[in-house]
């Protein structure tokens, strides 16, 4: 699928947090042109997913990301209403609990509409 018209008019937030470091930026600088990217693959995901849901590791996994680069996507979804915690929790290949998203009705409903555009 086209990624060109991808979450229009939402501008992808910074990366880093109030006073990174010199790593910090450069990292968030390399990562911010891939961000839309990521955050449409992961809510496609979330999508097809269903009511299981996922946890930040395995969807990182599935995109064959590192969970660093994932579990802020899902942040940032969350944030925009797009995912939503679905009060289940999963445990991770290193025993851990993890937090399980399911994509809301506006995330589905952006999909629908992203798809339209993309295919006229």
């Amino acid at each position: 699928m086209k990624m060109k018209n991808f979450f229009t008019n939402w501008r992808a937030p910074q990366p880093w947090h109030r006073n990174p470091t010199d790593t910090e930026l450069e990292a968030g600088k390399k990562i911010q042109p891939k961000i839309k990217t990521l955050q449409y693959q992961a809510l496609v995901r979330m999508r097809t997913a269903g009511d299981h849901g996922w946890i930040g590791s395995d969807l990182a996994e599935d995109l064959g990301r590192l969970v660093y680069t994932i579990k802020p996507r899902l942040t940032e979804l969350r944030k925009a209403g797009l995912i939503q915690d679905s009060g289940k929790r999963r445990k991770n290949k290193t025993g851990g609990s993890e937090m399980v998203f399911t994509i809301t009705e506006l995330g589905r409903e952006t999909l629908k509409q992203i798809e339209e555009r993309e295919h006229g």
